[in-house]
């Protein structure tokens, strides 16, 4: 099975990767979802959508074995089950899912593209643009990953990625940024790593 990479955080955060190769058939069959979820993955009209989600569930339960999974999605869309943080993403060929007892999670897997040295300036402040080799398509697909992760800490629709979210410091393989409220300005830790052609990017409050 494809699962290509899997790591144990802390106490408290866990992720998981799959390479996604099988078929919805293999996946139905293997997955222990409930009636409601399975529903609402069949209710997707394109293929590709449906085997990104249960390719998340898929990494969900590498994490979980012997669960039955019951994910439910909170008004701001954030994935829930039980007392477990979640946080899912997809890119193609891989799925994510990453869980935490008692941390603000978010996770964000690209694969890297040329094209991201045409967006950068959408996503990026000026003063990150100074601060980060911008000729570099790895090091902008993993800011674009951690702003993605980010976001995804609170959910907040409203938020701006270019002047809200800002990234700090990338090391080789971790990281800091702060998020900008209207009243408050909150710290989170980065962690990223390189799966085959792909940037993984775990964002923890």
């Amino acid at each position: 099975m494809p699962e290509i990479f899997t790591t144990n955080m802390n106490s408290s955060v866990s992720l998981s990767v799959w390479k996604i190769v099988e078929s919805e058939e293999f996946f139905f069959s293997n997955l222990r979802l409930d009636s409601r979820q399975i529903d609402d993955i069949k209710s997707l009209k394109l293929p590709k959508r449906r085997l990104e989600k249960l390719a998340c569930r898929q990494a969900l339960a590498t994490l979980l074995p012997n669960q039955k999974l019951s994910v439910f999605y909170s008004e701001n869309g954030a994935p829930k089950m039980n007392n477990l943080q979640l946080s899912f993403s997809h890119s193609d060929s891989y799925a994510v899912a990453a869980i935490s007892k008692e941390n603000r999670i978010g996770v964000d897997i690209e694969q890297l593209r040329p094209k991201i040295h045409n967006l950068y300036t959408r996503f990026l402040s000026q003063q990150e643009i100074n601060r980060f080799d911008t000729n570099s398509t790895e090091i902008l697909q993993i800011l674009w990953g951690a702003k993605e992760a980010a976001y995804k800490l609170y959910q907040l629709k409203s938020l701006d990625f270019s002047s809200q979210i800002e990234i700090f410091e990338l090391t080789q393989d971790r990281g800091e940024g702060t998020i900008q409220l209207t009243n408050e300005k909150i710290n989170f830790q980065l962690f990223h790593w390189k799966i085959e052609d792909a940037v993984l990017v775990l964002a923890v409050k």
